[in-house]
């Protein structure tokens, strides 16, 4: 008998489109100035020497993060130390700072709930635009199905407009997590009362 409702379950559950259709939504994608992003790692300049970054990847002092430049050219830096925030975000210190009028450089924002969210993924995959939902716990939460973010795409950096300024709130947790991200304002102390 059990068996059979556990298959009714499934069965029902199949049929009605595996959920609510509140459980993700597509929102624009915010035009984001990538020349802040490491190429190689991901991650987003918050100051011309320090790159917020996700601390699941096997990031390892000395090792070498790239920027492409607005003009196109490509700056190499190497991580000079690692610093463990919590909840998968790390900050690396680079070596040697990237010249600010050439980088991006993104200020780091309270996330605004109800606000539509752009999650970027891995190079050459284009990017996701959903909408904010929820803060819990030093997390953000976005409407975004669980597969949209895929191996590789973790640790993609997380922006919202914010009165016409692109602003960094977070980055793409771990692939299959869809829209979970560390809260960066949180954890970071920043624009907090």
């Amino acid at each position: 008998m059990k068996i059979w409702l556990l298959f009714l379950a499934f069965v029902l559950g199949s049929c009605s489109g595996g959920g609510s259709s509140k459980a993700w939504k597509r929102a624009p994608v915010v035009e984001v100035d990538r020349s802040g992003q490491g190429v190689n790692i991901k991650g987003q300049l918050i100051a011309p020497e320090v790159l917020a970054h996700s601390s699941h990847w096997p990031n390892k002092v000395g090792g070498i993060v790239r920027f492409r430049g607005r003009d196109g050219v490509i700056v190499k830096r190497v991580i000079e130390s690692i610093f463990h925030v919590g909840h998968d975000l790390a900050l690396l210190r680079l070596s040697e700072k990237v010249d600010p009028e050439n980088h991006f450089i993104a200020r780091v924002a309270v996330a605004e709930l109800g606000a539509p969210v752009t999650m970027m993924r891995h190079w050459g995959r284009e990017p996701l635009g959903t909408v904010m939902r929820e803060k819990a716990d030093g997390f953000l939460f976005a409407w975004a199905k669980k597969d949209w973010i895929i191996s590789g795409d973790s640790g993609g950096s997380w922006y919202q407009d914010q009165d016409e300024e692109v602003v960094l709130v977070g980055h793409s947790f771990r692939g299959g997590h869809g829209g979970r991200s560390p809260d960066y304002a949180k954890l970071l102390n920043v624009g907090l009362k």
